[in-house]
């Protein structure tokens, strides 16, 4: 009998582990989850410990996780050896800059089994609350049931972060301590403290789990100052010391990287104030559905009265691990995942007791009904929203339809606006993304580096192309739309996207002008209905509750402006790079290193001597030695290999007017004018404006009437696509605010006649009649008519720096000067292109829309 006992016992438990498996790889095995904003650092980092170098040189995270994923990237470059001709740093080329989803998934596979281990420590702890069997009791298979269905874990285990392995170990220490209440060995303190020191070395935040520690401890009635607390406390600093080394041998990194993520959290984003209960409404409910969490509140006030001495340690653990997450204003939903283990034990216990109290009181209650209903009751919201969950997250997102549109319509090398948050960005190559690849690698990896690089990555032609997106780190305020960023950066392609969530938002007028003036190409609505719960504070789009939606992701619109288009450029690794390496000699010149600038700039032209930017660089250090002969000569040899190179034509068109030859510069504006119909001059621009003219020059208000945020209905009242200004009140556009941008036009103006005024716009009067002339380094030389008569441009002389017009050109294509990830905020100062010093500068601590 007994042995039939556990037969079935073990069986369900075997189902139950199989169920949660299944759950968590569901999406993992479709493909089709988007990346989260946190999975990149969990790629790249790793990846850099293959230089030799063991020192991270960030600390958002310790440094144990990071460890784990490097020792399981190494079975994939094991497995590409063995199968085939791929040396070491040919695998970590191909992996760092060409195709990181086999090891993104790698370590999505390692949270899966992390998961799966959860569930079962959830049961092993469930059994110790309930009768001591263990697992396979009652109580320790319904909190393994309840841990299984859960659908904030089940939401998040699929992804390559690290609050899943923290849940893990978080389960772990919880199991150890309450085991220190029947066995007080030195071993099993010593036991307690290791797992307590790999939980803070998995996230800082773990170390909460001590509590429970010293909450057994004391509970058994031993003195604080015994030594075995004493030894469990040692061996977690030792543990922690040898799992995340560099937070003591480069100490300075690390406290300027922790009190970096300490001020995050507690400023938290949005302007919201979540409040000390946030979780508990939330995270702990959503998790288990309300039958759950109302039996496990009922369950802690149990404990709290009859004081049992191992429901008291994990109350206590839950206690300690809960005000660990909401101290501050940043509370994701996924930082409550480690407590979510010791609620299903909690849950399994007072479900158990629950059924044995009703049993006595009502004898003609027969168990196995009683159970059975008990048991649904419990399992059956969570089950079912899991279920969701699950498929939900195996749909086809709409940035991924996007960007397979993208692919197919768009050419390679267009400029992109994308406009709405970078959480919610059509996840396209960018050359800023392999910017902040490339930068993190010369900073970690030895000189000559960049050679070998070359070398490995030739043969690795993208399977995919690149773009140029004009939102990035360095203009973020311009996220919510701008008509002046799309004609500054010659956006062929508008792209916003809306959702729920505050990381897709688009400006209300920006929308409006939007819709008027460009052509809307391609739609991508998720559908979005009713009672949608989401994080709001996590830029990942599947929804907690309620999944009256199409699919994941944002609605996305792609609008075209034809006057922008331009030829596909090439998709080589070496003209991707090449333009990558460019961009950092514009960067080392703007820190005022020419040496680090002209160095970079070779390294540009021996990947791909075509590389156009690199010849407007190479303009501008011909300009700044002085060498006008040199200017002129690469302006030339950019507009022979692309006749419609209309910067190479603003170029020597403000070369020529430095020199005093207006008509050579009016003719070269005049051709620049045929190509882009915006920069011609005076009314006439604005009449040909791809978006309209006066609203959108440098400084115009673009005020809406009635200016207040606009709800555009859909199928339901939920389904409105909102679109705010950031104050919810009069709403103008972010061309009227962009603070920082005007210091940029600093163009001399020289005219004929007495100048009244001063900065990029000047009042010229001239014959009794005033004009306002600005020099655009964007647009070339525009006059304003007056009320007193129209009168042309070709009768001013104009010389201005060319210097400022090579900075502005390069700016229009550089990336933000930091080496944070695309959409991430920094700490330290960016690392410039050149060799490698001895002491090298720490890669940055970053934070993001997942952290």
């Amino acid at each position: 009998m007994l042995w039939g006992r556990r037969a079935a016992g073990s069986v369900t438990l075997a189902v139950i582990l199989t169920v949660a498996g299944a759950l968590r790889a569901w999406s993992v095995f479709s493909g089709e989850l988007v990346w989260h904003p946190d999975e990149i650092f969990m790629v790249i980092y790793p990846l850099n410990l293959f230089s030799g170098d063991l020192n991270p040189h960030v600390f958002s995270y310790p440094s144990f996780h990071y460890y784990e994923l490097g020792l399981l990237y190494g079975v994939d470059f094991l497995q590409q050896y063995l199968t085939g001709d791929v040396d070491l740093f040919d695998w970590i080329a191909n992996r760092y800059f060409v195709d990181s989803v086999p090891i993104r998934d790698l370590g999505r596979w390692l949270g899966v089994v992390y998961a799966v281990g959860t569930v079962a420590l959830a049961g092993v702890l469930g059994g110790r609350l309930g009768s001591g069997r263990g697992i396979t009791s009652a109580a320790g298979l319904l909190a393994a049931a309840l841990m299984a269905v859960n659908v904030v874990h089940v939401r998040q285990s699929p992804l390559a972060t690290v609050d899943t392995p923290l849940t893990f170990w978080f389960a772990a220490a919880a199991v150890a301590s309450v085991r220190l209440l029947s066995a007080d060995r030195r071993r099993d303190y010593l036991l307690a403290g290791v797992l307590v020191g790999i939980t803070a070395a998995t996230k800082y935040p773990g170390v909460a789990c001590c509590v429970g520690v010293v909450a057994a401890h004391l509970i058994s009635g031993r003195h604080f100052l015994d030594p075995r607390l004493w030894l469990a406390g040692a061996s977690t600093c030792l543990t922690f010391a040898l799992l995340s080394p560099y937070v003591l041998l480069d100490f300075a990194t690390f406290s300027d990287h922790f009190l970096s993520q300490v001020a995050h959290a507690e400023s938290g984003r949005f302007g919201t104030e979540a409040g000390p209960l946030f979780h508990l409404g939330n995270g702990l409910r959503h998790g288990v559905g309300w039958p759950a969490w109302v039996l496990w509140l009922a369950t802690c006030g149990w404990v709290v009265v009859r004081r049992k001495p191992a429901h008291l340690v994990v109350l206590a653990m839950t206690v300690g691990g809960y005000a660990a997450v909401s101290w501050g204003d940043l509370v994701f939903l996924r930082y409550v995942l480690s407590l979510l283990p010791l609620q299903a034990a909690l849950v399994g216990s007072g479900a158990g007791r629950a059924l044995v109290t009703l049993r006595n009181r009502i004898p003609q209650v027969r168990p196995i009904w009683s159970s059975a209903v008990a048991v649904g009751l419990l399992l059956a919201l969570p089950l079912s929203a899991s279920l969701q969950v699950a498929e939900f997250s195996s749909r086809r997102d709409t940035r991924t339809l996007a960007r397979d549109w993208f692919h197919e319509h768009v050419p390679a090398g267009a400029s992109v606006c994308n406009f709405g948050g970078w959480p919610g960005d059509i996840p396209l190559r960018t050359y800023d993304g392999q910017w902040w690849r490339l930068n993190g690698f010369l900073t970690i990896w030895p000189p000559g580096s960049q050679a070998q690089l070359a070398e490995a990555l030739a043969p690795l032609d993208p399977r995919v192309p690149f773009y140029e997106q004009a939102v990035r780190n360095n203009n973020r305020e311009e996220g919510t739309g701008s008509v002046e960023l799309i004609h500054e950066r010659q956006c062929a392609y508008v792209v916003t996207h809306e959702h729920a969530l505050p990381y897709s938002t688009i400006d209300s007028t920006f929308a409006a002008r939007l819709r008027r003036e460009a052509t809307l190409v391609a739609d991508f609505d998720p559908e979005i209905g009713d009672g949608i719960v989401y994080d709001t504070m996590d830029g990942y789009y599947i929804p907690v509750s309620g999944f009256d939606v199409g699919r994941p992701g944002p609605h996305i619109e792609i609008w075209e402006i034809p006057a922008y288009r331009t030829s596909p450029k090439p998709t080589s690794q070496r003209h991707v790079f090449s333009r990558v390496l460019s961009q950092m000699a514009v960067n080392a010149l703007d820190d005022a290193d020419p040496a680090a600038g002209m160095e970079a700039l070779r390294a540009a032209r021996s990947f791909d001597p075509g590389n156009d930017h690199a010849l407007l660089v190479e303009a501008r250090l011909h300009w700044d030695a002085g060498d006008t002969a040199g200017v002129r000569q690469s302006l030339v040899e950019m507009l022979r290999r692309d006749s419609t190179a209309t910067r190479a034509m603003e170029g020597l068109a403000k070369l020529a007017a430095a020199r005093g030859d207006t008509s050579a510069a009016r003719d070269w504006m005049e051709q620049v004018s045929r190509r882009r119909p915006r920069d011609a001059g005076g009314s006439a621009s604005a009449r040909r404006s791809p978006l309209g003219g006066r609203g959108s020059k440098r400084g115009d208000s673009a005020v809406a009437p009635g200016g207040r945020a606009e709800a555009v209905a859909g199928a339901g009242a939920s389904r409105s696509r909102l679109r705010t200004a950031r104050d919810g009140s009069q709403s103008t556009s972010p061309v009227a605010s962009r603070a920082g941008h005007r210091d940029r036009t600093r163009f001399s103006v020289l005219l004929p006649v007495g100048v009244v005024g001063a900065g990029d716009s000047r009042s010229v009067r001239k014959g009794g009649r005033t004009a306002s002339t600005c020099w655009d380094e964007t647009r070339g030389l525009r006059t304003q008519a007056t009320a007193a008569g129209a009168w042309s441009p070709s009768e001013l002389s104009v010389r201005s720096p060319i210097t400022e017009w090579a900075d502005s050109t390069a700016r229009t294509i550089a990336p933000p000067t930091s080496a944070a990830a695309p959409g991430c905020s920094s700490s330290t100062s960016h690392t410039r292109y050149g060799p490698r010093t001895a002491s090298r500068r720490p890669m940055r601590a970053t934070s993001c829309a997942g952290r």
